[in-house]
């Protein structure tokens, strides 16, 4: 039984029924209207009047019923002045009752099932290298099916990548396979394909579905290289540097120092995985005023065109590193906790850098003083 609020002619004289929320209508001479539909197999259908009190169901969308909107508030489904609500075959008059008798013999599409590759989801596929792909397709009313592959990639510049074979027919149940060919080359650091499977029925009914690989070039590299200056301002020799891949599902950490000049050089393989939204960050951990402190950059500012943009460009990211040099004395009271804690500091330089440290606090309602930074760094 299905209802809509509406005028008080042929009103539902039930309590609790299952109903559409719709917008209400202002202006009778113009009401606001709606079509009905529901998605069976991936497809839209429209709910059809056949003029005879049944009703039946289409994908095309101008033989969809057209139904008023009501003109009163209520809501069956909070149980509000449902007495206002409308059934939804109000056009059938004294005999509307909210049950719409329904013929549903219509041409479903094939089902689609199982559509995996050799990688599975989001695997990582190198350039110019394949991997099976397969799926099951099967058509209720019992038919053949065509089916056709293929790709669209994304940071491969042109290249899709080849579908061997890139169609195939069967009957309904049949496993199609295919095999997929990724790209040559790479244009951006993050370079993905979808693949979609077209299943096509005797009738002309059909259904797609999509499967995402992730496309990798294991010898693709950048260069971070700068110069390290510590707190007094001046290139820091012989200073431990850690460089970590956070976008990959394992992250990878790189461990070099300065050399006698301060100057640092990183290459770090850019390739290997490819996490959406590459994030690379710099640590080091130095010391002020006998209290340890940790610096933190993030690179992917300064390789957005490479990650997301055109390889063309040149892969080195210059980026000095100049760790703060204004210091004052902080303190101040702890409220809340009296517990014996530690208190994380975070003094962030806009917007990629940051230091931190951990101060213990015994018990006491103040902390301090400690030297912090309160000048620019980067």
């Amino acid at each position: 039984m299905i209802a809509m609020a509406m005028t008080p002619q042929h009103r539902p004289q039930v309590t609790n029924i299952d109903s559409l929320t719709v917008k209400r209508t202002t202006d009778e001479a113009t009401p606001e209207q709606i079509r009905v539909t529901t998605t069976i197999g991936g497809n839209k259908y429209y709910l059809v009047d056949d003029g005879d009190g049944t009703y039946s169901l289409s994908t095309g969308v101008l033989e969809g019923a057209i139904f008023d909107n009501p003109m009163l508030n209520a809501s069956c489904l909070n149980n509000t002045n449902v007495g206002d609500c409308l059934f939804l075959d109000y056009k059938e008059g004294a005999a509307a009752n909210g049950i719409l008798p329904l013929d549903v013999d219509i041409n479903l599409p094939p089902v689609i099932t199982g559509f995996n590759s050799g990688l599975g989801q989001w695997g990582d596929l190198t350039i110019a290298t394949s991997t099976n792909i397969s799926a099951l397709v099967s058509d209720l009313e019992g038919s053949d099916v065509t089916i056709g592959w293929t790709a669209q990639c994304y940071g491969t510049g042109a290249d899709n990548g080849v579908l061997t074979p890139a169609g195939d027919s069967g009957p309904s149940g049949s496993s199609f396979i295919s095999q997929f060919t990724a790209p040559p080359s790479l244009s951006q650091f993050y370079a993905y394909c979808e693949l979609v499977i077209t299943a096509t029925d005797a009738q002309g009914n059909s259904a797609t579905a999509g499967h995402w690989l992730r496309i990798i070039d294991p010898g693709l590299s950048f260069t971070v290289q700068g110069v390290l200056y510590g707190t007094d301002g001046l290139p820091l020799p012989f200073q431990s540097l850690e460089l970590t891949d956070w976008s990959c599902e394992n992250p990878t950490t790189l461990f070099i120092q300065t050399d006698g000049n301060g100057a640092y050089t990183l290459d770090a393989n850019g390739g290997t995985c490819n996490g959406e939204g590459y994030y690379w960050q710099l640590y080091t951990q130095f010391e002020y005023d006998s209290r340890s402190w940790q610096y933190y950059s993030d690179l992917s500012s300064c390789l957005d065109g490479a990650i997301e943009g055109d390889l063309s460009q040149a892969l080195v990211c210059e980026r000095d590193i100049h760790l703060p040099t204004v210091w004052a004395p902080i303190s101040g009271a702890v409220h809340g906790s009296t517990d014996s804690i530690y208190l994380d500091f975070q003094v962030s330089d806009y917007p990629w850098s940051y230091v931190g440290t951990n101060v213990w606090h015994g018990g006491d309602a103040s902390y301090g003083p400690i030297m912090a930074p309160v000048g620019s760094y980067g």
